[in-house]
């Protein structure tokens, strides 16, 4: 395990592609911020299932029907000749 301090405005990259921004320090808690490729799932450790799926959960769902939909407009765009700039996740 890698341990960093950093403080609030730092941001740390991991993998060159994913960045993990501090944004505040509130006492003994942390707001991080992530920035992360389309297909990169970010999620609390909390709702993982023990094997280290994501449960059957709220988040899991609106990730799905985000993948979805985003499919979706992408066939409906191809289709219409439309350019989609961005579907924010």
């Amino acid at each position: 395990m890698l341990v960093l301090r950093r403080k609030a405005g730092e941001v740390v990259v991991l993998n060159g592609v994913i960045k993990v921004y501090v944004l505040a320090v509130e006492g003994e808690r942390v707001k991080l911020g992530f920035d992360a490729p389309p297909d990169v799932v970010i999620v609390r450790q909390e709702l993982l299932d023990n094997d280290g799926t994501p449960a059957q959960s709220k988040a899991n769902f609106c990730v799905r029907i985000v993948e979805h939909l985003r499919g979706w407009l992408a066939a409906w765009g191809s289709r219409r000749g439309a350019v989609l700039v961005a579907v924010s996740r």
